[in-house]
């Protein structure tokens, strides 16, 4: 479970072996090395360290649901609905998994994840911003300094483009076909 966390709580104990020294936490317990957005301190601002992380949130919803589609297909043959969902998925979920599915795999598709899934997404966090700054403080903040006070379409363009670059960040290049021998 560590291994694919971003963040994980804080680890405390009465035995002096025991540290809370989080680097050595980290190490030990391999927080993090499976999660496709495991750098997050690898940031030169606020509003990119900000914006990687809500990445990194959205992402991880969606590649949740892309586990869900084979676990529901393994587990659940005769419960499945038409559009391979099962029949207790409320209708407001059903979009995120429907159009998660759609997607190939994250290494080297970032265009591909930002139209089909992550900008719909970073927009929704934008429109609760917008209407409750305290909902995410220190991202509104950051959206107000890099727009001067802008407006919130000014904000919103902000956020896209910060956003879309922490996604080619973490998708990276497209890996390279295996060579034949």
């Amino acid at each position: 479970m560590a291994e694919s966390s971003l963040l994980m709580p804080s680890l405390r104990a009465h035995t002096p072996k025991f540290s809370c020294d989080s680097e050595a936490i980290v190490k030990a317990i391999h927080l993090a090395d499976k999660h496709p957005a495991r750098d997050i301190h690898d940031n030169r601002t606020r509003i990119g360290a900000l914006c990687h992380y809500l990445v990194a949130q959205i992402v991880d919803k969606v590649q949740g649901a892309r586990r869900e589609k084979d676990r529901w297909e393994y587990f659940a043959e005769n419960t499945l609905s038409s559009d391979g969902l099962p029949l207790y998925v409320h209708p407001d979920n059903r979009e995120h998994y429907l159009e998660s599915w759609k997607l190939s795999e994250l290494q080297g598709h970032a265009d591909e994840w930002w139209k089909g899934r992550v900008q719909k997404m970073v927009r929704r966090e934008f429109d609760r911003m917008s209407k409750n700054p305290t909902h995410n403080p220190a991202l509104w903040q950051e959206l107000e300094k890099v727009t001067d006070h802008g407006t919130d379409s000014a904000k919103r363009a902000a956020l896209d483009k910060y956003c879309f670059n922490k996604l080619k960040q973490i998708a990276g290049k497209p890996a390279l076909p295996a060579s034949p021998r």
